[in-house]
């Protein structure tokens, strides 16, 4: 395999550009297709975005109901930090709605919470998250790892103290 310099590269992309009469890369590429300008394909892919996102956000929350993406966390937690997940039952009147889950993570002498609002399926007793909601899930599951496994002196200035 043939490695360019990076001033080469750009030396033989400007070369092909003024010889094939377009002003990009992305100009070359959509002239034989059926868009005419990269402006056009990224309107299109826009526009069929708009179309296809809410049914495949349905079809993908299919495989990800809420019970199982926290069992999931259980599990992945125990095996690699030795943390421990709990279900707490609500005392009445403690939750603002009754589908609030209310659960605890502990790792030796300490126990953080985590606070997360995932949108509801009218249809389904089985709450399902969308991808970007697993997503989240995930990232501000990390938010509650930092000072859960954090061992430091000063938690202050490491933003694990509580």
């Amino acid at each position: 395999m043939l490695y360019l310099k990076e001033e080469d590269d750009k030396k033989i992309g400007d070369f092909e550009r003024q010889i094939m009469g377009n002003r990009s890369f992305a100009n070359f590429i959509v002239h034989p297709k059926l868009a005419s300008s990269p402006d056009d394909a990224n309107s299109f892919l826009l526009e069929l975005n708009k179309i296809i996102r809410p049914k495949s956000d349905e079809a993908i929350s299919y495989y990800f109901p809420l019970s199982q993406c926290i069992e999931g966390l259980k599990a992945l937690v125990q095996s690699l930090f030795g943390a421990t997940f709990y279900s707490i039952t609500l005392v009445p009147g403690e939750a603002w709605h009754e589908d609030v889950l209310k659960m605890s993570l502990h790792h030796p002498e300490k126990i953080v919470a985590l606070v997360c609002n995932f949108s509801a399926h009218f249809d389904s007793s089985t709450a399902r998250l969308k991808h970007w909601e697993v997503e989240t899930l995930l990232q501000e599951f990390g938010h509650v790892l930092h000072p859960l496994l954090s061992r430091t002196v000063m938690d202050v200035v490491a933003h694990t103290a509580f």
